[in-house]
C-alpha cells in the first residue's frame, strides 16, 4: 500500500527558516520562538517572533562523562538573578577557597586557580555536584540540608536522581576529605569554646574582623597601578574574607547548638517548646536587626525634631558609617550600588517608619524576649524544680551573649565586597583616564582578563565590551526560568509548583516559614528600593536578603516564591514574629498588589480573599493579624523589587 502524500519542505525552505531565525536572534539580542506560514509561492513567511525562555546555555565541558550542576546563588541566598562580571568573579574565588578548605584543611590563598568546577552560565554561577551525587549516602546528606534552603530545588534533584543516576560516571574510590579529618577537632574545640565563655568569643569575632579589614583597607589604598587594584579585588581580597569568615564559624555553630539543647530541653521539661520562640526574637548582636534599630531611632529623632529626613539630616551621615556597606538588594553582588553609593533608600525607609507610628519596636522586642525568657525559666521551676530552673537560666544567658553572630560572617563579608568595589572604582577611573573607558562604573561590566589585556597594550576594546557584558546582564534580567539542575547534555529542570489552588477555594500551598495568621493587602516587590509599603500590607516576593530587612517591621506578612525553613526571610520573619510562606510559584504573578489575602505561616497556606485587586493599586489594607506569641505589631516596609527571572 502506498505511504500517503505529505508535504514536505524543500531545501530552499529550510535555508529561508534558517535565515529567518538567524536574523529574529540578531534583531532581538537572543534566540527566538518563532511562528511561520507557508505563502502561495511557497515562500516562508515570519508570523511572529518571541524569546525562547526555556532555552538555557550548556556549561562549557571540562571534565568527561555527564556532569550535573545546581545554581550556587539560588541554592545559598534564593537569587535567581544574574551577577555582574566583577560580582561573579568575586563570588567565584572567594566560594571555590571556601570548597578548598574543607576538602583539603589549606586556608584560602590569593594564587589558587580559579575553580573550573564552578562555571559561570547565563551570568549566574553553577557549581558541579557530580562527585556528590555519585555517592548516594553523601548525595542523601546533602538533599536533606538542600530542602531546609530550598524544598522545590531539592525535589527536583531528587527526582531527577531517581531516574538517572545510572547515567553518572562511577566514583573513584577517595578518602574522607583531608579538611574535614584535620578541621573538625579544631572546630569542634572552637565551639565549645565560644560555649564556655560566649561574651569573650563574641569581642573576640568582632574584634579581629574590624583588624582583618583595616588591615585590607590600608593594603588597598597603598596600590595606585590599576592592575594592582584588580588583582587585590579579584584574588587577594576574595581568599582573604574567605579566611575571616572561616574564622567566625566556631561562634555561629556555638550559637545554634545551644539553640537546639535549650529547646530539647524545654520541649522535654514542659511538653512543648513553643514558648522558646519569642525568646529567639531581636537577638541583640544581630547585626542586621541592629541596623533596623538604627533606623527607628533616627526617625524618633527626626520626629522630635519636627524636620524631613534628607540625605544631609543629622544622623544619617553616621548610619552610612556603620551600614553604608549593605545594599538595598542581592548585596553578595559587588557590582551593585551600596547605600552609600546612593543614600535615597535609607531616607525611604526612615519616612516609612515615621509612617508607621511603631519607632518603639525594637525596644518593645527586646522586652518581650526577656519577658518570654523568665517565663520560660518560672514555668521550668514550677514543674521541675530549682535546679533545672538555674540550668535553663545559665544556657538562656549564654545563648543570649552569642545570639545573632550567625549573622555575623555576612555583614563581614558585605563590608569587603564594598572595599572590593571601591577598590576596582578606582581601577575604572584609572581607565577612563586612560581614555580606555567613558565611565568608571562600566568597570564591573567588565571581565579582569580583558582588562589586563587592555592595560598590556593588546588590542582590546574595553569600551565595546562593557557595553556587549551590559547588555547580557540586562537580558539575563529579563529569564523568567532558572533551572534548579542543569547536565553538560543540555537537560534543564525547573523545579516542581508545590502552590496548588484549592478545590473550593482559592488557597497556594507553600511551606511554612513563621507561624502566625495575617489578613492584609498585598504588595508586589522586585525590589526594595522606591518602595511604597503601608503598615501592614503583604510583601509577595520572589526572595529577600538583609537589604530587605527593614522592611519587615513594617510588614504585616511575608509570601515568597524561593525558599525554606532555613532561608534569609525565614530566619529573620520568625525573629520578628512574621507570618511567613514560601514555595508559592509563581507568587508574584498570581498574586496583584491591592488584593486581600490571608497568610497562615503555620499552615504554610495563603489565601485569596479578593479574586481581582483593584486596578491593581493598593487600597488601605486596615488588616487584622493573628501573630506568634510575643510578637508585637510591625510597621510597613516598602516594595521591593522581584527577579524577573523567578516570577
Amino acid at each position: 500500500m502506498d505511504a500517503p502524500e505529505r508535504a514536505l519542505l524543500t531545501s530552499e525552505q529550510l535555508d529561508s527558516l534558517v535565515d529567518l531565525g538567524a536574523r529574529a536572534t540578531a534583531v532581538f539580542g537572543i534566540p527566538q520562538d518563532l511562528e511561520w506560514a507557508v505563502d502561495d509561492d511557497g515562500r516562508c513567511r515570519l508570523l511572529q517572533s518571541r524569546p525562547i525562555t526555556s532555552l538555557f546555555p550548556i556549561p562549557p565541558a571540562t571534565r568527561p562523562g555527564l556532569r550535573v550542576y545546581l545554581p550556587v546563588m539560588l541554592i545559598a541566598q534564593g537569587i535567581a538573578e544574574p551577577m555582574t562580571p566583577s560580582g561573579n568573579a568575586f563570588f567565584r574565588t572567594m566560594v571555590g577557597g571556601w570548597f578548598r578548605y574543607w576538602i583539603s584543611g589549606r586556608r584560602p590563598r590569593a594564587s589558587d586557580a580559579e575553580p573550573d568546577w564552578m562555571p559561570i552560565v547565563a551570568d549566574r554561577l553553577f557549581l558541579d555536584v557530580t562527585p556528590v551525587l555519585q555517592r548516594p549516602r553523601l548525595a542523601a546528606r546533602v538533599l536533606s540540608n538542600f530542602g531546609m534552603k530550598d524544598p522545590a530545588g531539592s525535589a527536583a534533584l531528587r527526582k531527577w536522581l531517581s531516574q538517572n543516576s545510572g547515567r553518572l560516571p562511577r566514583p573513584h574510590r577517595a578518602a574522607p576529605p583531608r579538611g574535614l579529618v584535620v578541621l573538625l577537632p579544631s572546630l569542634l574545640a572552637g565551639t565549645v569554646a565560644s560555649i564556655a565563655a560566649p561574651t569573650r568569643a563574641r569581642r573576640r569575632i568582632v574584634a579581629g574582623a574590624d583588624a582583618e579589614l583595616a588591615r585590607l583597607e590600608q593594603q588597598a589604598e597603598m596600590l595606585s597601578a590599576p592592575d594592582e587594584q584588580l588583582r587585590f579585588v579579584e584574588r587577594e581580597l576574595p581568599a582573604a574574607t574567605c579566611d575571616m569568615v572561616l574564622r567566625q564559624l566556631a561562634a555561629a555553630y556555638g550559637e545554634w547548638l545551644l539553640r537546639v539543647v535549650i529547646e530539647r530541653l524545654v520541649r522535654r521539661w514542659l511538653g512543648s517548646s513553643t514558648g522558646f520562640a519569642p525568646v529567639l526574637r531581636w537577638l541583640p548582636h544581630d547585626p542586621t536587626i541592629a541596623m533596623g534599630a538604627a533606623l527607628a531611632r533616627l526617625a524618633r529623632e527626626h520626629a522630635a525634631a519636627g524636620i524631613e529626613p534628607g540625605p544631609e539630616s543629622a544622623g544619617v551621615s553616621e548610619f552610612l558609617a556603620t551600614f553604608g556597606h549593605r545594599a538595598p538588594d542581592r548585596e553578595v553582588d559587588l557590582g551593585l550600588p551600596r547605600l552609600s553609593d546612593d543614600p535615597t533608600y535609607v531616607v525611604e525607609l526612615i519616612n516609612g517608619y515615621l509612617r508607621s507610628g511603631a519607632l518603639d519596636t525594637f525596644e518593645t522586642g527586646v522586652q518581650e524576649a526577656r519577658a518570654a525568657s523568665d517565663g520560660l525559666i518560672a514555668g521550668v521551676r514550677r514543674v521541675k524544680g530549682p535546679v533545672r530552673a538555674a540550668v535553663l537560666r545559665n544556657l538562656l544567658a549564654r545563648h543570649l551573649a552569642l545570639g545573632g553572630l550567625r549573622e555575623r560572617p555576612k555583614f563581614d563579608m558585605v563590608r569587603a565586597m564594598a572595599l572590593g568595589r571601591r577598590t576596582l572604582r578606582r581601577c575604572g577611573t584609572a581607565l577612563v583616564a586612560r581614555g580606555l573607558l567613558d565611565d568608571a562604573d562600566d568597570v564591573f561590566f567588565l571581565d579582569g582578563a580583558d582588562v589586563r589585556a587592555a592595560l598590556a597594550g593588546q588590542a582590546c576594546d574595553l569600551r565595546a565590551r562593557a557595553a556587549a557584558d551590559h547588555r547580557s546582564f540586562r537580558r539575563e534580567l529579563r529569564r523568567r526560568l532558572v533551572p534548579r539542575v542543569l547536565t553538560s547534555e543540555g537537560e534543564a529542570v525547573y523545579g516542581f509548583d508545590t502552590a496548588t489552588p484549592g478545590a473550593e477555594t482559592d488557597v497556594l500551598i507553600g511551606t511554612a516559614l513563621s507561624p502566625g495568621v495575617h489578613v492584609g493587602t498585598v504588595r508586589v516587590l522586585d525590589s526594595p528600593v522606591g518602595a511604597n509599603l503601608q503598615p501592614g500590607e503583604v510583601i509577595v516576593a520572589a526572595s529577600t536578603d538583609p537589604g530587605w530587612t527593614p522592611l519587615f517591621l513594617l510588614a504585616g506578612a511575608l509570601v515568597m516564591e524561593v525558599g525554606g525553613v532555613m532561608s534569609h526571610g525565614a530566619l529573620v520573619a520568625r525573629e520578628y514574629g512574621l507570618p511567613a510562606v514560601a514555595g508559592i510559584g509563581n507568587a508574584m504573578t498570581r498574586l496583584r498588589s491591592g488584593q486581600r489575602v490571608r497568610v497562615d505561616g503555620t499552615a504554610g497556606s495563603v489565601t485569596l480573599l479578593d479574586s481581582v485587586a483593584p486596578d491593581g493599586a493598593a487600597e488601605d489594607p486596615a488588616p487584622t493579624a493573628t501573630r506568634a506569641a510575643g510578637s508585637a505589631p510591625r510597621p510597613a516596609p516598602r516594595p521591593r523589587p522581584v527577579s524577573p527571572d523567578s516570577r
